[in-house]
C-alpha cells in the first residue's frame, strides 16, 4: 500500500462512526491507564489532572456519538427472527436486546453530565448500564464460540474432500477454495472472540465483580478498541 492509498483509507476510516468510536475509545482507555501509571508513580498533580480530564471527556464524547444507536440493535433484534440456527438466532437477539437497553441507560448518563435533567438514581442507572452491558458481552462471546465450533466443522468436512481420492478433481477444487475462504472467516471470528472476552472484564470490574485495578481496565479497553479498529480498517 503506498502513501497515498494509506492516506485515502485513513480518510474512510475516520469518515465512518465505526472508525472515529474506535480512535476515541483506545484514546479514552489508554488515557485512563496512563493516568493510574502516573498516579502510582507520584507523577505532576497538574499532569495527572490532564490525563484524567482526556479520559473524562472522551467517555462523554462516546456517550454522545452511541446516542441514538439503539435503533441500530432494535433493527437487529428483527433481522436476528429469521436465522435459522437455533443458537445463532437466540445468542444475537439477547446480544441485541442488552445492547440496546446497555445504550438507553448509557444516554441517560449522558443527560445527566449533560445537566439537561438530573436522574436521582443516577448510580443505580449506571450499574444496569454495567449489567445490560456485561449480559450481552456473554450472549456475543457464546456466539462467537459457536460460530468458531461450526467454522472448524465445515473447515473438517471440506479438508475430507479435499484429500479423498474418490472425490471428483471439479469437487475437490471447490472445497479448496471453501477451506480457504473458511479459513479467513476463522480468522475474523476468533479477533471477534478475544475482544468479546477481553470486553467482558470491563462492566465487570465496573460491577466489582473482579477486583482489576484502574490500569488492568485501562489497558484492556485500550486493546479491544484496537482490535476492533484492525477488523473495521480491514473491512474498508
Amino acid at each position: 500500500m503506498n502513501t497515498n492509498e494509506l492516506v485515502d483509507k485513513t480518510v474512510r476510516f475516520l469518515s465512518t462512526t465505526v472508525g472515529r468510536d474506535r480512535v476515541n475509545r483506545f484514546v479514552q482507555y489508554f488515557a485512563r491507564f496512563l493516568a493510574w501509571h502516573l498516579q502510582k508513580n507520584g507523577s505532576d498533580k497538574e499532569v495527572l489532572a490532564r490525563v484524567a480530564g482526556l479520559a473524562a471527556a472522551t467517555a462523554i464524547t462516546r456517550k454522545v456519538m452511541r446516542t441514538g444507536r439503539q435503533l441500530e440493535f432494535a433493527r437487529g433484534i428483527v433481522k436476528a427472527l429469521a436465522i435459522k440456527d437455533d443458537v445463532i438466532r437466540i445468542t444475537t437477539i439477547f446480544k441485541s436486546v442488552f445492547m440496546a437497553a446497555w445504550l438507553s441507560f448509557d444516554t441517560c448518563q449522558w443527560i445527566h453530565s449533560a445537566g439537561v435533567y438530573k436522574f436521582e438514581n443516577i448510580k443505580e442507572i449506571g450499574s444496569r448500564a454495567f449489567k445490560c452491558w456485561l449480559v450481552a458481552l456473554l450472549f456475543s462471546f457464546a456466539g462467537d464460540i459457536y460460530k468458531l465450533q461450526l467454522n472448524a466443522k465445515k473447515i473438517s468436512i471440506e479438508s475430507k474432500i479435499a484429500k479423498s481420492e474418490k472425490a471428483p478433481a471439479d469437487e475437490a477444487v471447490i472445497a479448496r477454495r471453501n477451506i480457504k475462504a473458511l479459513i479467513a472467516e476463522r480468522s475474523k471470528l476468533f479477533i471477534t472472540a478475544v475482544q468479546d472476552g477481553v470486553d467482558i472484564i470491563l462492566p465487570s470490574a465496573g460491577l466489582e465483580y473482579l477486583s482489576f485495578d484502574s490500569g488492568i481496565v485501562g489497558l484492556a479497553g485500550a486493546f479491544t478498541s484496537l482490535l476492533g479498529g484492525y477488523a473495521h480498517w480491514n473491512s474498508l
